[in-house]
């Protein structure tokens, strides 16, 4: 059983975790969600906090924005490279016997109206389907 009693099966397409980032900014509510995950300090610890930034077109600024306002216990954008994130994740998702399983994919579903039928294909090609 994982965190809220619900098992899931996460299938990724990697063989092994990307270490590019297609992302490096977690938000304010974002890091609420998180808190309430029970791994925001383990984010805070691994990202850096911005509580704003300036818009430049040459050398004339054309927008600033400051995060310091916002109405949360995190006024901040979290800098954090994607990488970072999902490391975070992942351990704290195999905490509760969680495990992701890598180099299959998802090639088809079919949404029913009490259910989905997916079909997987594992790395050694078979086919798993399951509703």
């Amino acid at each position: 059983m994982l965190r809220h009693g619900v098992q899931c099966r996460i299938i990724d397409k990697l063989e092994v975790p990307s270490d590019k980032s297609k992302a490096l900014a977690i938000h304010a509510r974002t890091l609420e969600i998180m808190e309430n995950m029970k791994v925001v300090d383990k984010m805070l610890d691994n990202g850096n906090q911005a509580h704003g930034f300036s818009l430049y077109n040459g050398g004339t600024r054309i927008l600033q924005v400051s995060a310091s306002e916002l109405e949360s216990p995190y006024p901040c954008i979290l800098m954090i490279p994607q990488p970072s994130t999902e490391a975070v994740l992942l351990e704290h998702f195999q905490s509760f016997g969680g495990k992701v399983e890598r180099g299959g994919e998802l090639v088809a579903f079919t949404q029913h109206d009490t259910s989905v039928t997916a079909t997987l294909k594992h790395p050694d090609g078979k086919e798993e389907v399951l509703t």
